[in-house]
């Protein structure tokens, strides 16, 4: 396990509103094997108690924040590849008669190729 020490703590308070405010704490971790500075900043999130019951199953006390953040980037790269998915299937649905123009033009002249090559 990489040793890790605490560079610095601080708090900081950001007013949305006067009725809230908002406290982050940021962490700065060294990893004395890799010299890599890692900031992480602390938050409260509040969940439904059936959420929590069902992080607290797959997660124990002191790796949540490691579960989350995991979660986060798998939800994050699962959402970007839905997307692209649905841009490219939209895409070929609307550019599908040009394709099919295109390929139809260019079929002959890719027939005759393949002919050549198979004859050698």
């Amino acid at each position: 396990m990489i040793s890790q020490n605490i560079i610095a703590l601080s708090v900081r308070q950001r007013e949305l509103s006067t009725a809230l405010t908002i406290y982050t704490i940021d962490v700065y971790t060294n990893s004395m094997k890799h010299q890599t500075i890692i900031r992480h900043k602390r938050v409260n999130v509040t969940l439904p108690e059936h959420t929590l019951e069902l992080l607290n199953s797959v997660a124990k006390k002191g790796q949540r924040s490691g579960f989350v953040n995991r979660a986060v980037h798998f939800y994050i790269q699962e959402i970007g590849q839905s997307t692209l998915r649905e841009q490219l299937r939209k895409g070929a649905i609307v550019h599908a008669s040009r394709d099919l123009s295109l390929a139809k033009d260019w079929f002959p002249l890719e027939e005759e190729l393949w002919q050549k090559k198979d004859n050698k």
